[in-house]
């Protein structure tokens, strides 16, 4: 048995792609930093300045950071989204840079270098001939908060809601080390008394058995009760605002949307009935033609399987219809069929057959159903389905163990791996 890899292996394809764009990025940098360069990087870095402006560092800084990171995992990583919002927020640095030019000479195509180069003049000349300038700031923030978004792939609400709470946090700590008052000085140790002169003789101590009296006042106290402290903290910026009332039960962890699950296909579903309805005839008609009389009550299909279940009728014996497996299995134009006489907890026979085409369960249609929302358990997990497409939901809470039996490539790993 050949010996298993630790290491999962290498993209070759993306490793000469990361050092061809290592070594180009490392060219054009040098190449924007000095004065001295070669014929071909001083021209690929006029055009950049001409097209990005002062934006010109970017473009060979990404390349490089590129190359790194296929040299480093030499395998493809997803990149798509947050390249999008890179990308536009990039687009809005370099507007809100050309916004400074004066309106007369925005589209002057010397002013592009030093500024925001062709693609920042687009936009900034676009946005003030359409909402001004102060107009064209508003448009560029909203398309900043934007691009974080896309990069991020966050909520609005989501975003604005954590950011608040940073903001709050940032004045309670300055509330709390800036105020008048916050660092107090330590207070200076009073010089020690000198020493008293010691009595010649020292008065007799006290009987042990004698107590002094409750009622006294000269009584003395062992141990003093500290006062409850009535000092209450001080109420937080956010607290006064009420913009987080239920602050302390924010959780540290938000659950991924559904969205983001693939549904079921509904041609699934279509060519299920389809199949069904006429293995019902053909299981009908086969039984008549032995003679047999029986009747298909229910269909209960699964993701591999289809259980038809048989009412067999009165004087009927179930071994009939046992011993007709292989003719069965002939009309059905299956490979194999199991017949489960009678099926646990019915009266019915069961015809179970394998379907023409299996159905992927998707792990969106098991969370979506009640069963699944309205779980008592926090820890359930989603199995699948039976061989009759009925829903399985496991409790880890009541699991003994998580170790799972079955043969060779049966998916014990990929199963222990989607719980965790």
């Amino acid at each position: 048995m050949p010996p298993h890899s630790a290491l999962p292996p290498r993209d070759r394809g993306a490793e000469i792609v990361g050092l061809v764009a290592l070594t180009l990025g490392a060219l054009l940098l040098i190449a924007a930093v000095r004065d001295d360069s070669g014929a071909l990087t001083g021209f690929l870095v006029g055009v950049l300045r001409r097209l990005l402006g002062i934006g010109v560092f970017v473009v060979p800084v990404a390349m490089i950071f590129t190359g790194t990171l296929l040299l480093a995992g030499g395998q493809r990583f997803a990149v798509a989204r947050p390249a999008l919002g890179f990308g536009l927020a990039f687009w809005v640095f370099l507007a809100l840079v050309h916004l400074r030019v004066p309106a007369d000479r925005m589209m002057d195509f010397e002013q592009w270098p030093e500024y925001g180069g062709a693609f920042g003049a687009l936009l900034a000349f676009v946005l003030r001939k359409c909402v001004g300038e102060i107009g064209g700031y508003i448009v560029l923030g909203a398309l900043a908060f934007a691009a974080f978004l896309i990069a991020t792939e966050g909520e609005p609400g989501e975003v604005l809601r954590n950011f608040l709470l940073r903001v709050l946090e940032g004045v309670e700590w300055l509330d709390a080390h800036l105020r008048p008052g916050a660092r107090r000085p330590l207070p200076r140790r009073a010089p020690r008394p000198a020493a008293a002169a010691v009595p010649e003789e020292a008065p007799p101590p006290p009987p042990a058995d004698l107590e002094p009296e409750a009622d006294s006042p000269l009584a003395p106290t062992t141990a003093r009760k500290k006062k409850p402290s009535t000092s209450r903290r001080k109420p937080s910026p956010a607290d006064q605002l009420g913009l987080f009332p239920d602050r302390p039960q924010l959780p540290s962890h938000y659950s991924p949307m559904i969205k983001v699950l693939e549904s079921p296909s509904p041609d699934d579903v279509r060519e299920s009935k389809a199949d069904s309805q006429a293995n019902i005839q053909l299981v009908e008609n086969t039984l008549a033609s032995f003679r047999i009389e029986a009747k298909v009550t229910n269909v209960k299909r699964g993701p591999v399987v289809t259980r038809y279940e048989i009412q067999p009728a009165p004087g009927i014996r179930v071994n009939r219809i046992t011993a007709l497996a292989d003719d069965l299995a002939l009309a059905l134009a299956a490979i194999s069929i199991r017949v489960e006489a009678p099926v646990p907890g019915m009266s019915v026979i069961g015809i179970e057959v394998p379907n023409k085409r299996n159905t992927i369960v998707r792990l969106r249609e098991i969370i979506e159903l009640d069963e699944f929302i309205n779980h008592p358990s926090k820890l359930a997990f989603a199995i699948g389905k039976d061989i009759a497409g009925k829903p399985m939901i496991g409790d880890l809470a009541k699991m003994p163990h998580l170790l799972i039996g079955g043969a060779t490539n049966s998916g014990k790993s990929v199963c222990l791996n989607c719980i965790i």
